[in-house]
């Protein structure tokens, strides 16, 4: 599990892409994006953006389907990660679905 060391400092980046991309890194056996940043206690990333001048905390997967893929996910749908992975955030392993298909989902793959 990769993470970034505590005493290092975080950098900037200039867009939302950039910011997803920089704090990710390549698994190179199952191509996922493993996100170094802040995780919550299920390990799902975590990034603080400002939203209608609010500071808002959100799930790195998510924007990272609704960045770099261009798809919108609906209020009260989930994102499903297809690799069983919670920290990762490549777009490709990530897909939109109801709260009831991600649980049959969940339990299917036996996590």
């Amino acid at each position: 599990m990769a993470r970034r060391p505590q005493n290092e400092r975080k950098p900037w980046f200039p867009t939302l892409e950039h910011r997803l991309i920089g704090n990710s890194v390549l698994d190179p056996v199952s191509e996922c994006w493993e996100w170094i940043g802040f995780r919550d206690r299920k390990g799902y990333g975590m990034t603080t953006l400002w939203v209608n001048g609010k500071r808002r905390s959100l799930y790195a997967h998510r924007l990272s389907l609704e960045t770099l893929r261009e798809v919108v996910v609906p209020s009260g749908m989930h994102v499903d990660h297809q690799c069983m992975n919670p920290s990762c955030i490549n777009p490709m392993h990530l897909q939109v679905c109801s709260p009831s298909l991600n649980s049959q989902l969940k339990y299917s793959r036996k996590r």
